[in-house]
């Protein structure tokens, strides 16, 4: 069976599910001014425990003690503000759509087999720019193969009846397993997506083949006025053009389950897979986002790349002492940053650069670091930029570059080839069963004046 007609879907009568959307708006609201009214009381008592530390002579291992609880606290509170602020926002886009898209309906059941099936023409081959994909889907070939699946994976192959096996095959990847059903699928980027501040930043391309190219303008070409009847010439001034190619090579994750529990437990199978192996790809591509060499099938970190101003290399610049910044050395290192991507620039930095961060005062005695919540999901901003927490930032040290401030949807770029493929394996460990799940991905700068890379020294 094709594609429904729009005239022919039934209506559905859903007041309810409008009023529990507008309920957990409400409850999220309320998480948010609580969260707001924690993050304002914290921020005050820093203040007076840190004045009264400085007039009470306080030891520095004392004060870098008080120093690390209340940051601590605050980068908790920031955390929950961000993620209070991540459902609002899917509660509201839920809210604009129509009311069965609200519910899971047909409009999203609808984009998942589109998806579907662009992945299954990408495997063989066949998928080709410009492709009216949507008039290629099959619900009845997608809804076969989700429950072929779900028994492959609880009971092995050798469970399924013919019928079965044959709606398996349509989506058998050519280099191993099978594809996660489209809904795990989206489940398993979601999840990377909400553990990774890169994923949430920067660009993100799906692909049909095994990389993607990129072309770089470095160049301008000359512009002159000129009188009406006077002879043009040709401009001699060439833009430099330059090619850079990331490739998507594989990674995998092998979360394990008993046999006994797949066989017999009513438990939800899709949901641990999906927070299983999105958890897995997410915890090794963060790193890769910010320390991957680029060799060894890795992706390409930030923070790899020579200090310098050409192309292919990164401006660093020195911020000041392991222990923070000067007022002096913050608004220098912003002012590196072209005005076209400080529109959109974000901080990046560890917890512990972030309590640095809440040290620097400007001329006046003002902290850089606003605590205020003028819009959902800017709990804050270090000198007027919003920031984000990332875990895979090295901590102020000596020699360590542990801030970045960027463009990031401009300066990185991640690629990923259409698919998560899965293979259940109750061999290698008996009784265990291991779900052998592989995705290929990877990233790399693609934009190198986008962003600016901070030092810390003694």
């Amino acid at each position: 069976m094709g594609l429904e007609r729009k005239e022919d879907r039934p209506r559905a009568e859903v007041p309810e599910v409008k009023e529990e959307v507008q309920a957990q708006l409400a409850r999220i609201n309320g998480d948010v001014k609580k969260i707001q009214t924690n993050l304002e009381k914290r921020w005050a008592d820093y203040k007076a425990e840190h004045k009264a530390a400085l007039e009470g002579n306080m030891s520095k291992a004392e004060m870098e003690t008080l120093l690390d609880r209340h940051a601590t606290g605050i980068a908790e509170l920031v955390q929950a503000t961000q993620d209070a602020a991540g459902r609002m926002d899917k509660a509201e886009t839920a809210m604009k759509r129509t009311p069965r898209a609200a519910m899971g309906g047909e409009n999203k059941l609808l984009d998942a087999a589109i998806q579907w099936k662009r992945t299954q023409l990408a495997l063989q081959k066949k998928l080709e720019p410009g492709m009216d994909v949507a008039s290629m889907v099959n619900m009845d070939e997608m809804k076969a193969y989700g429950l072929a699946h779900e028994k492959y994976l609880r009971k092995g192959a050798a469970s399924l009846t013919p019928d079965e096996q044959k709606a398996l095959s349509a989506g058998s990847d050519p280099d191993g397993g099978y594809l996660v059903k489209p809904e795990v699928s989206a489940r398993i980027i979601t999840i990377q997506n909400e553990t990774s501040p890169m994923r949430q930043l920067c660009s993100v391309e799906s692909i049909g083949s095994d990389s993607m190219e990129f072309y770089d303008d470095r160049g301008n070409f000359t512009a002159s006025r000129i009188a009406e009847n006077v002879t043009r010439t040709m401009n001699t001034a060439t833009s430099q053009i330059g090619k850079k190619t990331i490739a998507a090579p594989e990674i995998y994750a092998a979360p394990k389950a008993t046999g006994k529990l797949l066989e017999d437990s009513l438990w939800n199978l899709d949901s641990w897979a999906a927070k299983k192996i999105g958890t897995s790809f997410s915890l090794a591509t963060n790193t890769e986002h910010f320390a991957g060499t680029g060799k060894d099938n890795q992706g390409r970190g930030i923070l790899t790349y020579a200090s310098g101003t050409s192309w292919g290399q990164v401006e660093q610049q020195v911020t000041g002492a392991n222990a923070g910044w000067t007022y002096a050395a913050l608004v220098s290192f912003i002012s590196l940053l072209k005005e076209r991507y400080l529109t959109n620039a974000t901080w990046l930095f560890s917890r512990l650069g972030f309590a640095a961060m809440l040290q620097i005062a400007d001329g006046d005695s003002s902290y850089v670091y606003v605590p205020e919540m003028k819009i959902a999901g800017f709990p804050g901003a270090i000198a007027g930029f919003p920031f984000r927490l990332a875990a895979d930032m090295p901590n102020p040290a000596e020699d360590a570059l542990a801030y970045a401030l960027g463009d990031w949807r401009e300066a990185y770029t991640i690629v990923d080839r259409l698919g998560i493929s899965i293979q259940r394996d109750d061999v290698t460990v008996w009784p265990d069963v291991y779900f052998k799940a592989r995705m290929r991905t990877g990233s790399d700068v693609t934009n190198f004046e986008a962003f600016k890379i901070g030092e810390t020294d003694t």
